[in-house]
């Protein structure tokens, strides 16, 4: 453009205009011929919230109501039955009432009692034998076998009632959860990810550390995921990460109070040099376990079932089931137990809810008498925590050195429904803790209970602290274990060792970081 009088004209008038018009109504016309796209889209995802949001609240009211009306109203607990058995109708019209139920007690309401606890382990041995001591004693055991059923019957259709009430008003319970969480995420959703990528970019700044773009792909606690950019190294001996694992890691660890990890390094050319650097929270313990197996008689069927898997990198989950006899059915009944607890579990049902749901299925077979037991445990890898749920099954043991932890529970096996509580227990985890869940088969029914017991956990405190695989500690175990009791029935042993995860910057203690910062 030449240098003439308009050319300098138009430099003044420009100048002029730029003064004189309030920067409003500038501002107005550039968003309407340049719009903001990032604000046009955060206001359309705003209004969609406010509406899905007014929605679900409607909803979540209604599914309010249907809980509280069901726990407040209907969720009354059945009266639990007295320790000793009140005598028959059959006996109160007996001519040696006396003599079993008086005075001169025999024994007969210990033997009653005995009789509804092995119909609720269901041991076909077990409840024979108490049969045959009651047929011994009593002149009119028919009737009386008739009546203990009818009562048997009667309580299990009062447990169905009750957990079939109890299922609902815990998926209810799970559904008004569900719902709650989903409108919070909807809510944070809209601005967590902006105020998060600030603050970020904000800690990096006061580090000295120039990142010139940074984006939070997820902020879901456990499973967060972070794209950072970069300069490329300076110096020859510098690699790439050095930057990332010396001072970013331990500035996210301090940020979101979790451990990340970085999961890939990539060095770009486009639009100029960088590298990308993707971070990923990372879980703070890790589990090695080895399975050991067997059936009675080395059958094809075994009555014992397990499943060890992760529901996510964060959360490790234990199933052990033990079906009634060594019978294909015993092992169908065991394996259909576990596959419903996965698929449960796959849908995020509480482990809590998933349990009454199953003793309510599981009560509606029909098959007569048969039940399972059920151990499940869900060990959290980023917290270091022991969450167990039984229902029938046996003691875990936590090895801690020379400190055992038992983990106890008294719920019936799954399908009997004259228990109904199936509580959790919490047992914190510590680096080293070795875990060891198993079927009743490992004891013998003949040699002493807690002689078998010191004497597995002797064996297994002895084993632990050895430098062995985990395969070589549990071989050994049963090795010796047998070596003192021989193993009569369908046997499954499970041993878990829990290690911290060391991540390749853990010279650089997050802890330490921190203290000097803040000294």
């Amino acid at each position: 453009m030449p240098l003439d009088s308009v050319y300098f004209t138009s430099i003044v008038i420009g100048s002029v205009l730029f003064l004189t018009i309030p920067k409003k109504y500038s501002d107005k016309v550039r968003d309407k011929l340049f719009p903001q796209r990032e604000e046009i889209l955060l206001a359309r995802q705003n209004w969609l919230t406010e509406h899905v949001t007014y929605k679900l609240e409607h909803f979540q009211h209604f599914v309010q109501f249907m809980k509280e009306l069901v726990f407040d109203r209907f969720m009354t607990a059945p009266v639990e039955a007295a320790k000793e058995v009140a005598p028959m109708n059959t006996c109160l019209s007996c001519f040696r009432y006396d003599h079993c139920w008086g005075a001169q007690n025999n024994g007969m309401d210990k033997l009653m009692t005995d009789w509804f606890h092995m119909k609720g382990v269901g041991k076909e041995s077990a409840i024979h034998r108490v049969e045959e001591q009651i047929r011994y004693k009593c002149v009119k055991s028919t009737k009386i076998f008739e009546e203990l059923d009818t009562e048997l019957y009667r309580e299990r259709i009062n447990g169905q009632y009750f957990h079939g009430k109890k299922m609902i008003a815990l998926q209810l319970r799970d559904m008004s959860n569900h719902l709650n969480q989903l409108i919070a995420e909807m809510k944070e959703d809209t601005i967590s990810f902006v105020s998060v990528e600030k603050n970020i970019v904000e800690r990096l700044k006061e580090a000295n550390i120039e990142c010139f773009q940074l984006d939070v792909l997820s902020n879901k606690p456990g499973a967060r995921k972070i794209v950072c950019a970069l300069a490329p190294a300076r110096v020859n001996w510098e690699e790439d990460t050095t930057l990332a694992e010396r001072m970013i890691l331990p500035i996210l660890y301090e940020i979101f109070d979790e451990p990340f990890e970085i999961e890939k390094a990539v060095a770009c050319e486009i639009p100029f040099r960088h590298v990308q650097i993707c971070f990923r929270s990372a879980i703070s313990f890790e589990v090695e376990y080895d399975i050991y197996s067997m059936s009675k008689d080395a059958t094809l069927y075994s009555g014992d079932s397990h499943a060890l898997f992760q529901l996510h990198p964060g959360l490790f989950a234990i199933l052990l089931s033990d079906g009634m006899g060594q019978s294909k059915e015993a092992q169908h009944e065991s394996r259909k137990l576990i596959h419903l607890m996965r698929e449960c579990l796959n849908y995020n049902m509480n482990p809590e809810t998933a349990m009454h749901t199953l003793h309510y299925v599981m009560a509606l077979k029909q098959q007569d008498d048969m039940y399972a037991t059920l151990d499940f445990a869900l060990v959290d890898l980023q917290h270091g925590d022991l969450w167990s749920w039984k229902a029938g099954g046996m003691s875990t043991y936590i090895l801690r050195g020379k400190e055992v932890l038992k983990v106890e529970s008294n719920a019936a096996p799954v399908g009997f429904l004259s228990i109904s509580a199936v509580e959790a227990e919490k047992r914190k985890l510590k680096a080293g803790d070795v875990i060891l869940m198993h079927s009743d088969g490992l004891f013998s029914s003949v040699a002493d209970w807690d002689e078998q017991e010191e004497t597995f956990l002797a064996f297994a405190q002895q084993v632990a602290s050895t430098n062995k695989t985990i395969q070589e500690k549990l071989t050994t175990i049963m090795q010796s274990f047998q070596g003192y009791f021989e193993i009569e029935d369908d046997c499954t042993v499970l041993m878990l060792e829990v290690t911290h995860v060391v991540p390749t910057w853990a010279v650089f203690r997050p802890a330490q970081y921190s203290m000097s910062k803040s000294s």
